[in-house]
């Protein structure tokens, strides 16, 4: 009987595949590689890999697509199943750093779900003001490691840090049944809630609550939203987040919204529609069409996300993949 291939092994492997077929190195960098280690300690088919919350039914390591890095190697994973929610938190702390100021955000977290996930993306260092504003690459760095720690909060938080407090409790006014999902944090400062749409999301209601920056792009963003769930003008609970942030500094002042659709919700050519909306931005198209050759034959997108912002001409899209198939009943794992 032949040997099974370690998870850890059979996602750097895969990964590693991906890269080339992006045009990079195909040598993962040492610290994605101990993060595939931490992340998939356990043997193949090991029942609490389909249970986990980042790709659920299949191992917890997905890969991504940004309209706005399309280059990158962009990896997400929950670590090691074998820990509490508590011990995951502290773990994604310790791979992915956050600055210090996360401590404003110590009383709104809650580990008792599923802890943390952590992203690593691994390209050229790009920074721009404005969501689909031309990027700059950093001279001095031009590749780097750049981590995320996505961290869970507490369902019922009632006071989230400021701005946060407020751009969500505007929000509640006009969208009901959010509650806080996580927060995530990068190693420059970024910082950006996530709310789940619990009792289902009107899309309509969006239009009240709108702040004039948005008036202008939220249109689009409903008609992608639309196209991505056929023709769906009401989302039902559970399927949906909605992620907040305040503008960059150096581009018009306001609060970026982010609607982030699971599985359930997307429509079987999910990932066509996706290349559709990207018709009149060639060189995104180009990138989405390079990742999907990267991913072998028939992936399909576990989340799609749909951005905008003020002064941004348009939505902008991220496309997620689980990086291995569905864990089997059998120990087995599908190349699907």
């Amino acid at each position: 009987m032949k040997a099974q291939v370690p998870p850890a092994a059979a996602a750097a492997q895969r990964i590693g595949e991906y890269a080339r077929r992006l045009g990079r190195p195909g040598d993962l960098p040492g610290p994605l590689l101990d993060l595939l280690d931490r992340t998939l300690p356990l043997p193949a088919g090991h029942p609490a890999y389909p249970a986990n919350a980042l790709c659920p039914g299949s191992y917890p390591v997905e890969v991504s697509f940004s309209e706005l890095d399309p280059d990158a190697l962009r990896v997400d994973v929950q670590p090691d199943l074998r820990l509490s929610p508590a011990d995951r938190l502290a773990a994604a702390f310790e791979l992915a750093r956050p600055p210090a100021g996360w401590s404003r955000w110590r009383e709104s977290l809650a580990p008792s779900r599923f802890g943390a996930f952590v992203g690593l993306s691994v390209g050229p260092v790009v920074v721009g003001p404005v969501v689909g504003t031309p990027v700059v690459v950093l001279p001095d760095r031009p590749t780097g490691a750049r981590w995320t720690a996505y961290l869970e909060l507490d369902h019922g938080a009632s006071a989230l840090p400021e701005p946060f407090a407020g751009l969500v409790d505007a929000l509640r006014r006009h969208v009901p049944g959010l509650r806080p999902h996580l927060v995530s944090l990068t190693g420059d400062g970024a910082e950006r809630v996530y709310l789940e749409a619990g009792a289902g999301l009107a899309l309509l209601d969006l239009f009240d609550w709108a702040p004039p920056s948005l008036e202008p792009v939220l249109p689009a963003l409903i008609d992608a939203v639309r196209r991505l769930t056929g023709g769906c003008l009401v989302l039902p609970g559970g399927g949906a987040l909605l992620a907040l942030r305040p503008a960059p500094a150096g581009g018009p002042s306001g609060v970026e919204l982010k609607v982030e659709l699971t599985r359930q919700l997307l429509v079987p050519d999910a990932i066509d529609v996706v290349q559709r909306l990207l018709v009149d931005r060639p060189s995104a198209a180009a990138g989405l069409r390079r990742w999907r050759r990267a991913l072998p034959p028939r992936t399909e997108p576990s989340v799609v996300s749909v951005r905008i912002a003020p002064g941004c001409p348009g939505p902008r899209l991220n496309a997620y993949a689980a990086v291995l198939g569905a864990v089997a009943a059998d120990g087995r794992r599908s190349v699907a």
